[in-house]
């Protein structure tokens, strides 16, 4: 089975470093950026097949990053955000996915599983 790519997307540096960190440990390749703009450049140059993104970022958000990913691929996108209140408009924009932060990491595991094992079916049925 081919390795899978993950994008990460968090204007905070030790948020970023951890997720790679535990991405890395469990198998997944994993680029990251930090901010929208970055992202994107990214997400042209490493087709991931996963993005998570925060929602709070300078520049280009997570809202405006998802709608413009969603503009241009079905790739699932996960977002993470410490925001309340924010789970609707995140799904509004093409969120697969809404984790608050701080995270349950078995429940983060859970929901990154279910999206690349979905992704994974897509691509053989």
């Amino acid at each position: 089975m081919m390795q899978k790519n993950v994008l990460v997307v968090d204007d905070h540096p030790e948020i970023r470093d951890l997720m790679v960190k535990i991405l890395e440990k469990r198998g997944y390749q994993v680029s990251t950026a930090s901010d929208g703009h970055d992202a994107l450049t990214q997400f042209a140059l490493d087709r991931p097949d996963l993005v998570i993104t925060d929602l709070s970022m300078p520049g280009m958000n997570g809202y405006q990053l998802c709608r413009l990913i969603r503009g241009i691929s079905s790739v699932p996108v996960l977002i993470m955000s410490a925001q309340k209140g924010v789970e609707e408009k995140a799904y509004e924009m093409g969120a697969d996915v809404f984790v608050s932060k701080p995270f349950d990491m078995e429940a983060l595991w859970a929901e990154i599983d279910g999206l690349l094992l979905e992704t994974c079916k897509l691509s053989i049925g």
